[in-house]
């Protein structure tokens, strides 16, 4: 009867333990917590524990890592899911992609206020510039142009560091693929009259919750489904701008 008691036992533990969701982020204030605040003080943290509070798991942890390192931890199954990833053919490959992005993001060009560029058309604008861009994130197929004088920069806060080199006169421009990153931290900063931000022009970039491939057989359906539900209520971007960017909530409430 105890050899019994003590399988059961085992498989109850098992079955929780097949529901306790490990999930990876890399630094991308304020999308995801700066070092000593807590979990739910990034954004898409806060957003994705409504999806998780549907999807029933008995355990949620989260673990910051540098990008290459969590994309390596998730192709090896040593985490079940990254919070935000772009998408790549190179991670289409190792990783599952929901059918739904968690957000949509318009890449930016930061430049200083009194720079003569006021709106960037094509890449022939970007040559003569000494352009920075962030070491490990994504970038659009036009900063890929190999005649472009690039710059990578790394830190914990990319973005405030790029501002922070914008305002010193320490660098010309700076690429990033976030808007809404950007346009917290020039919020935050109060740099919105010392520096202008130019879309550039290609569509918005969607980005996603991606799962392992061992994962996914197991939390890709609940997560899908978990997540239209609180979309249906409020998107990423609106969910975003309503606590973060409470000047232009109304204007963003469609994302």
């Amino acid at each position: 009867m105890s050899v019994l008691l003590v399988a059961v036992a085992w498989l109850l533990s098992s079955a929780a333990g097949a529901d306790s969701l490990r999930v990876g982020y890399f630094d991308l204030p304020p999308h995801t917590p700066q070092v000593g605040q807590a979990d739910n003080q990034g954004a898409a943290i806060a957003y994705f524990e409504q999806i998780a509070a549907r999807m029933q798991l008995s355990e949620v942890s989260y673990q910051r890592y540098p990008l290459p390192r969590l994309l390596l931890m998730l192709e090896r199954g040593h985490l079940d899911m990254a919070l935000i990833l772009a998408k790549t053919p190179e991670r289409a490959e190792r990783l599952v992609y929901p059918q739904q992005p968690f957000v949509r993001v318009q890449s930016v060009l930061l430049v200083p206020h009194q720079h003569p560029l006021q709106k960037v058309d094509t890449v022939e604008q970007l040559l003569p510039l000494r352009l920075g861009a962030w070491q490990d994130g994504y970038r659009s197929p036009m900063l890929r142009d190999p005649r472009l004088q690039l710059s990578t920069l790394n830190s914990s806060n990319v973005v405030r560091q790029s501002l922070e080199m914008l305002a010193g006169g320490r660098l010309e421009a700076f690429y990033h693929p976030d808007d809404l990153a950007v346009r917290y931290q020039m919020q935050e900063m109060g740099m919105q009259a010392r520096i202008r931000l130019l879309p550039l022009p290609e569509q918005e970039m969607p980005l996603y919750s991606v799962f392992s491939r061992p994962a996914a057989r197991v939390y890709l359906d609940r997560y899908e489904r978990a997540q239209a539900e609180v979309v249906a209520q409020q998107g990423y971007g609106a969910f975003f701008a309503a606590r973060l960017l409470p000047v232009t909530a109304p204007q963003a409430v469609g994302r």
